[in-house]
């Protein structure tokens, strides 16, 4: 029988973490899926570490380097589920993901596409809520233009049919979901679930940190939404401070030594040494700055060791896969898609 939902997780140069993602997609509550392992072109072991977890209900594709964009477009094509779950390959589902957006789909045949707000983990392994926390609310073409949104693409669930109604990914991109997003609103509603269901990897290397992705996001809301992009809101082209963010969160967590770790790589960036300066005194207060950092900033994060404990079970979990479906296992390697 054919599985309700296939989970879709594009793979390019992720071994360090690609273990830990299939292993939270192997524990999750929702049990009528299969799970999708789009490899396209990595030059690390990305492909033979997915290939450990290959089986009945993990298979693995090695597409060659078609990139983000054929890999999303594969599944597409050739999945047979009515509902495709995305996933990025250093990404962590939390165990009610796949259920809690599935139960809503049921409730909203009109929707064809449903994400959730989504947490942040930091490079050193600490995880935070963003508050405050959103309400549930439909995804229009305003809110996906204006794009200053908490709308997570690695957290969607969306409809294949309609995704093949539209053609699929939009070819004049390379990277990105939120063409697709427009593409599919033509064909029903969209949706964001204000419950955390999804967390995601902090990365200074992560392809939504790349100048041409931020752009190429820009560009197509131009493309499907230009009503609501606004002369006095120039397409943002700049990243942004990442490792000045780290440092905040590393200080709420009251971690000094990732705090530090974490300003070294910030004044390694000229333009931010003098905040560099600034943070590392403030590392010297110890508990007590960590505590008055909590009080200022109580309503925009929320630290959870809980997760963080639940997030090192994982990665161990990860590290022998043939104890959840047996060693037994095979991939699905295809040509080499030019």
């Amino acid at each position: 029988m054919t599985p309700r939902v296939t989970v879709i997780l594009p793979a390019h140069n992720a071994e360090p973490w690609i273990g830990t993602a299939i292993a939270s997609v192997l524990r999750q509550a929702y049990s009528d899926w299969e799970l999708w392992v789009l490899e396209n072109g990595s030059t690390d072991e990305t492909l033979e570490t997915a290939k450990r977890f290959a089986g009945p209900r993990v298979k693995v594709f090695d597409l060659g380097p078609v990139g983000f964009q054929g890999a999303l477009q594969y599944a597409i094509e050739n999945a047979e589920s009515d509902w495709l779950a995305r996933m990025d390959a250093d990404d962590v589902m939390l165990p009610e993901r796949l259920q809690v957006q599935m139960d809503f789909l049921a409730k909203h045949p009109e929707a064809v596409f449903v994400g959730s707000a989504f947490a942040l983990l930091t490079p050193f392994g600490h995880i935070f809520e963003r508050l405050p926390a959103i309400e549930t609310r439909e995804v229009d073409r305003a809110f996906l233009g204006i794009g200053r949104g908490r709308f997570g693409d690695p957290c969607t669930i969306f409809s294949r049919r309609a995704a093949l109604a539209v053609g699929g990914v939009d070819p004049e991109f390379t990277m990105g979901d939120v063409p697709l997003w427009f593409r599919l609103l033509g064909r029903g509603t969209g949706w964001q679930l204000g419950q955390a269901l999804h967390v995601y990897r902090m990365s200074p290397r992560s392809m939504s940190k790349e100048r041409i992705f931020i752009e190429e996001c820009q560009k197509a809301r131009r493309k499907y939404a230009p009503e609501v992009m606004p002369a006095a809101f120039p397409p943002q082209t700049n990243p942004g401070n990442f490792w000045g963010l780290i440092v905040l969160l590393e200080l709420l967590a009251g971690d000094t030594a990732s705090m530090r770790r974490a300003i070294a790589e910030l004044e390694r960036e000229g333009d931010f040494r003098q905040e560099a300066r600034r943070m590392q005194r403030r590392s010297y207060g110890g508990a007590l700055a960590a505590a008055a950092y909590r009080f200022r900033y109580r309503k925009r994060y929320r630290h959870r060791p809980d997760w963080e404990r639940d997030l090192v079970e994982l990665a161990w979990r990860s590290t022998i896969p043939e104890r959840q479906h047996g060693a037994n296992s095979t991939a699905v390697t295809l040509p080499t898609i030019a």
